[in-house]
Formats: structure tokens, sequence, C-alpha cells
């Protein structure tokens, strides 16, 4: 929400979709969840021929100028063992957000995942093509970034369905130094381990800052982010990053 809205100031025009059925970035933005059948949750076992631009406008909420949702709702805790007896499902998000896309009405759009390797996280992945990795500066996040779980599922479906997936990078979320030693050991290993396990991925924020935004370092990285659009200018393709959080082992 905080990368969206940052976006929006810089003048793109941002979707966030809720993929995560615990609903933290609904919540957080304050917007009601959707009602069937206007869901993500019953959009995403559609057929394709009923995948629709006038139904895919209905799951889509305004929030603030420039920033739209789409917000999840409590039948995506289920969505997941119904996707499993379907065909092609990692593309299933990637096919609606075509329509989005044809809509012409936004330049970047980000999916938050939730914090787990499951189907969901794959469509997010493959519709967007960059994932964005926030992490709490805690034990069980260092252990899910040493075990490689996200990396290896990104090299599964780049392997099997032929798609490129570029990990942008790590996201330091909650930093405050005030916290004690564990957030800065953390921070620490975790700027050690991006060298060995992470190549291509930097942290933010950077070491003694409290604030600040990641989108001003974001949107110089390798992305597909264009600048913003503009009267003068023609619609673009939206730039889309996921935003998948490490799953935490099992203790």
């Amino acid at each position: 929400m905080n990368l969206g809205g940052a976006l929006a100031e810089m003048g793109y025009r941002v979707l966030l979709v809720d993929l995560d059925p615990q609903g933290h970035l609904t919540e957080a933005c304050g917007v009601p969840e959707t009602t069937p059948p206007a869901t993500l949750a019953k959009t995403l076992p559609m057929d394709a021929d009923k995948v629709a631009a006038e139904h895919v406008e209905q799951i889509i909420t305004p929030w603030r100028e420039r920033i739209d949702v789409v917000p999840t709702n409590i039948d995506m805790f289920l969505l997941e063992r119904e996707l499993y007896r379907m065909r092609g499902v990692e593309w299933r998000l990637e096919r609606v957000l075509k329509v989005v896309e044809a809509l012409g009405r936004f330049d970047v759009c980000l999916i938050d995942c939730q914090p787990s390797l499951g189907v969901l996280t794959d469509n997010a992945l493959v519709a967007a093509g960059q994932g964005l990795v926030p992490v709490q500066l805690e034990d069980s996040a260092l252990r899910a970034l040493r075990r490689r779980l996200l990396l290896e599922q990104i090299a599964t479906l780049q392997s099997e369905f032929r798609v490129q997936v570029d990990l942008v990078g790590m996201v330091v979320n909650l930093f405050d130094k005030r916290r004690g030693q564990i957030v800065t050991s953390t921070l620490d290993t975790l700027k050690r381990c991006r060298c060995r396990s992470w190549p291509s991925s930097r942290t933010w924020p950077p070491s003694g800052r409290r604030g600040g935004r990641a989108c001003q370092w974001w949107s110089t990285r390798r992305t597909r982010l264009r600048p913003p659009h503009s009267a003068n200018s023609p619609a673009r393709s939206p730039a889309a990053m996921a935003a998948s959080r490490p799953a935490r082992p099992r203790r």
C-alpha cells in the first residue's frame, strides 16, 4: 500500500490487487470486501470467454487519486482448493490482468501475495513476471530466505512454464532500531545473505534510517516501469509486480 501510494505521488496510475485471503491490504486501505459474483475469487475460475471487461470493472474499487484496489473476500480461503481441479491454473490471474490492461487505466499493478508458496503465489509471479520480497526483521524470515524456498519456486515456474520471473529485490519492513539487537543483527545478516543467495537483490532501507519510501530505489531497478501516463502520451501496458513474502518454515 505504501509503495502504491508513493508511486501515485510520482504520477503513476496504480492498481493494487489483494491476492491474500487474509485481506491485510483490503483492511489497510479501508475498502469493503467485494460480494459475489463480482469478486476475484469468482473471477479467477471463470472460463476465458466469460472474463469480460464489464465484469472485471466490477471487481475494481476506486480508493485514492490515481489508486484503485481489487479487494479480497472470504471466498479466497477456498479458492486454492478449487483451482487445483482446473487446467491452466497458474495462468488464471494473468488472464484477468490482460483484460485490465486492455482498459488502459493503469501504469502499474502491485499484487499482494499471501505468506505461503501455493498456487495463488504462482499466479502472481506468472502474471507479474517480477517479484519484490518484503522481509520482516525476525528469525523466521531469515530461515525461509536461507532455505531458498521462494527461489526454488521461481526456478520451477521458469523451467516448467517457460516464463521469466525477475526478482527485483528485498524490502525490509517494520524497521525500527529501538527494537534492539535482533533488528540490527537481522538486517546485517540480510545484507550478507543477498550476496550469496540473492545476487540480484538489494535491501532497503539503508542502515540507520527508520522511514522513507522504497519506490525511488525500486523505480530505478531493471523493471518494466515506464514514465507516468500523461494526457499527451498513449496508454501503456501496466508494469506488474508481485509482493511475495517468504513462507515461514514450520517449527
